[in-house]
């Protein structure tokens, strides 16, 4: 097997390009709804700024894509000091969780090109840290990224942040859902829905899993 190959996407025709196969990508490594394409892309339109650059880092091993980091620089002070920081898509203004888009137990071999990668863009003009907000502490790719940068020689810093979240499983349908309610709960689901209506809203529960629905959500 070849080793992994880096390459940095930094216009955003080439964001765009990679659409299908990003998803295809995602798909196969069951990523989260912070790791699709629908996600970075419509967070970059809103919060790119136009002042801020692109730095996606992809990783292929032969021609395959493996790996998926999207980053973008932005320009900060710090007590007076003008400074470029790479930080992750999506960190700013919206909760998420992100990391590395990797198919689990594949990470090893991108993940480690991908820090050879970012060695190199601190070690040139132009990028002084490298900031990663966000991702879960249990991040199999994330914690191969922290020891590739320490096989650089870089230094860093992890400081883990609990956030407090309220999770549920749901059943598979929505009249499953709806049944496990109370009546006071139905009935203000009813009311609600039937106001919307009224105001001309359309209402569609999407059974199965559909991306144009998720997209239209985003």
């Amino acid at each position: 097997m070849s080793p992994a190959e880096t390459h940095i996407i930094r216009t955003e025709h080439e964001f765009r390009s990679l659409e299908r196969e990003w998803n295809d990508f995602h798909d196969a490594a069951r990523g989260t709804v912070f790791q699709t394409f629908t996600w970075a892309w419509n967070w970059w339109k809103v919060y790119g700024n136009g002042r801020n650059e692109l730095h996606i880092i992809t990783a292929r091993i032969d021609g395959r894509l493996t790996a998926i980091l999207p980053l973008y620089l932005e320009r900060i002070g710090v007590v007076g000091v003008n400074l470029n920081r790479l930080r992750m898509i999506g960190v700013y203004e919206t909760y998420g969780e992100y990391t590395i888009l990797t198919r689990p137990g594949e990470s090893r071999e991108p993940v480690r090109a991908i820090a050879t990668e970012l060695a190199r863009c601190l070690k040139r003009p132009g990028c002084d840290l490298v900031s990663l907000f966000r991702f879960p502490p249990e991040s199999e790719a994330m914690g191969e990224l922290m020891t590739g940068l320490r096989l650089q020689g870089l230094r860093g810093q992890f400081v883990p942040v609990v956030i407090k979240r309220v999770m549920m499983d749901l059943p598979p349908t929505w009249e499953e859902y709806l049944s496990g309610l109370s009546p006071n709960e139905r009935e203000a689901i009813k009311r609600k829905t039937r106001a919307l209506i009224k105001k001309g809203a359309e209402v569609e529960v999407v059974g199965t899993p559909d991306r144009a629905a998720f997209e239209d959500y985003i």
